[in-house]
């Protein structure tokens, strides 16, 4: 048997139940018992697949997380940086003393800088040319070349 099965089993076993002492105590007729019972069992049924629904994104949002936990496991045993916290070029604009690069940066968004900015997470961009776009971290302990980054907004 299913769990709708066992669900309208129980349901009707609730509302044979309510009927029952209904009609001894005298509060309601046989005719209007029936009435409400399919109302109740839809009540019952809608219920009834909320609950299922929420348990299926539930379990979908726990095996996400557990693959992603996998996935980081797996990169540091290959031994691969992360790259998490890198920022990324969305759009170069501009010519010479006038170029501009639009950076996404996680957690915050998106950012227009010129060279000599520091972005949220201490990132210093160092210059940005017709191709690329360079940065420091503040300390100095990492240079990096930015990823482009295609963006849907930029696609047309």
């Amino acid at each position: 048997m299913n769990c709708n099965g066992i669900a309208m089993l129980v349901a009707t076993f609730l509302l044979s139940s309510q009927l029952s002492f209904a009609q001894q105590v005298g509060n309601v007729s046989v005719p209007d018992a029936v009435q409400n019972k399919d109302e109740i069992l839809r009540g019952y049924g809608q219920e009834l697949d909320s609950i299922k629904k929420s348990q299926r994104e539930t379990l979908l949002l726990r095996q996400q997380l557990e693959a992603e936990k996998l996935r980081s496991e797996l990169s540091k045993l290959r031994g691969e940086q992360d790259n998490s916290g890198i920022p990324y070029v969305l759009a170069l604009t501009g010519v010479g003393k006038q170029r501009m690069a639009l950076v996404g940066v996680n957690g915050v968004g998106e950012v227009r800088v010129r060279t000599g900015d520091t972005l949220p997470g201490g990132w210093v961009i160092t210059s940005i040319s017709d191709r690329s776009v360079t940065a420091n971290q503040a300390d100095g302990s990492n240079h990096v070349v930015l990823p482009f980054v295609v963006s849907a907004k930029f696609n047309g």
